[in-house]
């Protein structure tokens, strides 16, 4: 979600372009909104940009495109909905050997009544479950939306870009081996995030446990979870995916549905501030549970949080636990 002051800019932007054919500069929206410095405007776009409003292109003045407008996504809804919503995935390292990662992903999408097409990627292999196997991602006819990763560290680089040749517009990477490995897997995790945000492609993970979308519409299990979570107004958000795994097996216990269940891993694409925007504009969602370790953006989720729970016209309540608060616990996180 996005403030007023952060509304009253982007409204700003559409008006301006839409009367003369070309954004605003700087300026010319601090003259008109009464912003006192040139440094409050920049701040919202800076805002605005960190949440997938517009695109800027630095060392420009008039170089601001706003998402919805020209082209680009629509500016109500999120970057993330291919990951969520997809019409089509492809399940990169999806395998036959029952037990694996790769198996156990394809087949809870598969068997979960996933609602759009699902297509397994392997070079090595004809078919899984009975469904026609691909060697590369490139040989799948038509558009892909979602692409779920489960290769090798080391191979996930060169997978992104024939996803971004392919015109992928999410990517999920379940793969470990990164920054959590130490140095060499760092480099690797940026090397990923780098491609993604310059093909524009909606990244979660590395090293996650997966996403779940309850919606009927979509019916989306791509998570180690072999059990659909029945549909809940709840969601939750999570940086461990051991976590992840003890609270699906307890919610299902006692009984408990989520709307969605988002495992972030390394956070090199998605993080908390990106996800519970997305899940503030859901109309399944009306609570959000979150866990995490550490922040990227504190400033970012105070912001969001507090449109959410206090400023929009649906408020949300927003229940998060900071796990490494002392000593020990940062170690363990």
């Amino acid at each position: 979600m996005i403030t007023s002051q952060q509304q009253k800019v982007l409204d700003f932007i559409l008006e301006f372009r839409e009367q003369k054919g070309m954004p605003p500069t700087i300026a010319e929206m601090q003259k008109h909104l009464g912003f006192s410095s040139p440094k409050g405007v920049s701040d919202h776009l800076t805002a605005l940009e960190k949440k997938g409003y517009i695109v800027r292109e630095k060392h420009k003045s008039r170089a601001i495109t706003v998402r919805g407008a020209g082209g680009l996504s629509d500016p109500g809804r999120s970057p993330f909905e291919a990951v969520f919503s997809p019409r089509s995935i492809a399940v990169i390292g999806a395998s036959q050997k029952e037990g694996s990662v790769g198996y156990s992903i394809f087949s809870n999408i598969l068997q979960g009544s996933f609602t759009g097409r699902i297509y397994p990627v392997n070079l090595h292999t004809a078919s899984i479950l009975g469904v026609k196997c691909f060697k590369n991602i490139k040989d799948i006819p038509g558009p892909i939306d979602l692409a779920v990763i489960i290769v090798r560290a080391a191979g996930v680089p060169e997978v992104v870009r024939e996803c971004a040749r392919k015109s992928v517009k999410g990517i999920v990477i379940v793969s470990a081996g990164f920054k959590e490995s130490g140095a060499e897997g760092a480099k690797l995790e940026l090397q990923i995030k780098k491609y993604a945000a310059k093909h524009k492609i909606a990244l979660i993970g590395p090293n996650c446990l997966g996403i779940i979308n309850t919606d009927p519409r979509i019916q989306l299990n791509a998570s180690f979870s072999r059990a659909m979570p029945k549909a809940e107004p709840t969601a939750f958000i999570s940086q461990s995916g051991a976590l992840c795994t003890a609270i699906l097996d307890y919610a299902r216990g006692i009984g408990v549905g989520f709307s969605k269940f988002i495992s972030i891993g390394n956070k090199a694409g998605a993080n908390e501030v990106n996800m519970i925007e997305m899940l503030g504009r859901d109309p399944l969602t009306r609570v959000i549970l979150m866990y995490v370790e550490d922040f990227v953006d504190a400033k970012g989720l105070i912001e969001t949080a507090r449109a959410i729970t206090g400023e929009q016209e649906i408020k949300k309540p927003i229940l998060a636990i900071k796990s490494g608060r002392t000593e020990a616990g940062a170690r363990a996180a």
